[in-house]
Order: C-alpha cells, then sequence, then structure tokens
C-alpha cells in the first residue's frame, strides 16, 4: 500500500471536458436553438443528420473548440482543441484544470439558466487530463501518490489502473449512487522528424500523467431529473471530479 501522506497540488492540464445528459424518451433536443440562445450568434458548423435525427454544432470558445452533440437519445458538450488532436501530447491542452473547469462550469449554469433544458434520466460530467513529466520512471512515481491501494514498480511498463468508486449522492435525492470512475496510465510520444532527403528520424520522447474521469449518476436511478436537480447534481459531479484529481483513488 502507498504511503497515505499527502503530496504538493499537482497542476493538471486539461485536455477534454464533457457534459452529458441523457433526456427523456419523449424529448426531442434535436430541434433546441441553445447555441444561438447561449451565444447571441450562429455556430460555426451546424451538421444535420435527418435519417438518424442527428445534430453536430461546433465553434471557437477562447482558445478551445466547444462541439455540441444532440441526438434523441442523449447530448453531449464537450470543450476540446481547437484543431485535430496531435500524437503530441502536450499539443492537447486547452490550459489549466482549475481554469478550464471554471470556464466549462459557468457555461453549463448559463445553459441551465435559459429555462429550456429537458428533464434528463442521466447526467454525467466526464473529462481528460494531463502532466507532463520528464521520463516514464518520474510519470509512475506521481501516479503512484494518487494510487494509494496500489504499488506501482518504476521500472514496469504499459501500466493501466481503472476503478470505480460509487457513492450515494449528497444532493437529498433518495437513492441516487453517484458513479467515481477513474483511470490512470502515463502516456508516450515521439516527435516524429522528416529529413530533407525523405528519411525519417526519430526525435524527442514526451511523457505524461493521464487521468481519465467519468463521474456520472447511476442507471438503476429511474427517477426523472428536473432542471434544478440538473444544476444540483452538476455541482456535485464537478466537486467529485476535483477530489480525483487533488486526492486520487480514495474510497
Amino acid at each position: 500500500m502507498q504511503s497515505e501522506t499527502k503530496q504538493e497540488p499537482i497542476t493538471w492540464e486539461t485536455e477534454i471536458l464533457r457534459f452529458t445528459g441523457f433526456p427523456l424518451p419523449s424529448v426531442d433536443i434535436t430541434q433546441a436553438t441553445w447555441w444561438t440562445e447561449l451565444f447571441d450568434q450562429p455556430p460555426d458548423t451546424e451538421i444535420f443528420k435527418s435519417k438518424v435525427n442527428t445534430k453536430h454544432i461546433e465553434g471557437e470558445l477562447d482558445n478551445s473548440k466547444l462541439i455540441l452533440e444532440l441526438s434523441p437519445q442523449r447530448l453531449d458538450l464537450l470543450l476540446t482543441v481547437n484543431d485535430q488532436r496531435s500524437p503530441i501530447i502536450s499539443q492537447n491542452s486547452i490550459g489549466v484544470f482549475s481554469n478550464k473547469l471554471t470556464e466549462f462550469s459557468d457555461l453549463i449554469f448559463r445553459w441551465f439558466a435559459l429555462g429550456s433544458i429537458p428533464d434528463f434520466h442521466r447526467l454525467a460530467f466526464g473529462g481528460v487530463l494531463i502532466l507532463p513529466v520528464k521520463d516514464k520512471a518520474t510519470g509512475y512515481q506521481i501516479i503512484g501518490n494518487f494510487l494509494q491501494y496500489v504499488q506501482i514498480d518504476p521500472g514496469s511498463s504499459d501500466f493501466l489502473y481503472q476503478i470505480n468508486r460509487p457513492r450515494l449522492s449528497r444532493s437529498n435525492i433518495p437513492n441516487l449512487y453517484i458513479n467515481r470512475l477513474s483511470k490512470w496510465s502515463v502516456a508516450k510520444s515521439i516527435q516524429i522528424q522528416i529529413a530533407p532527403n525523405i528519411r525519417i528520424e526519430a526525435g524527442l520522447e514526451e511523457f505524461a500523467c493521464r487521468l481519465e474521469f467519468d463521474i456520472n449518476t447511476s442507471a438503476e436511478f429511474n427517477e426523472e431529473i428536473n432542471p434544478e436537480q440538473s444544476r444540483l447534481i452538476f455541482l456535485e459531479l464537478v466537486d467529485l471530479a476535483i477530489e480525483i484529481s487533488q486526492n486520487g483513488d480514495i474510497p
């Protein structure tokens, strides 16, 4: 078992943040005009696929891309990198987690305040965080400090740890459990350089601790979640994500 000594705070970088809602079957969210209501202007891209009744909407938000995916079964609001995802780990950061979380949360609360969001039967808050490190051994040491129930050998490789630790919600909604899924690893990327004579040369290796989290209401919960409850639950999901990013895998 790892030492339970509290470590210094880690400044995680953000790769992706995601809010997901699963509306009631009777609600058609694909006709919603939320983007225009939120930003008072049309998006950069809007694609509607009538055969499957889905809509993809995206636009820029500061130095990031905001994507809204709508279908009869679910909606996803994602904050991610502007351009196509890079194979170089550090180039996928859209900013410090604490800052981007505030920006993303403010946007979700503005959306809740519109008064046009539907009732849901499930909610989720997910994300991918990265922390560039100098080498694999350093990454394993840092990850190990977050996983007090796991012993990591610095000389090992291909480490991946995933766990769900459900908790009873503190929202006073009876029988609502929150899944706290987290996945821990150390990622590696290699910058490839192509010389003038077309000969490919391996560049510098880059390593980063990687935390993926998905905090979501239990699929076994069968009650409707109204807009006011959605706001309270989202606050709780965010708090639990912060707890994981700061304290690691705890019961």
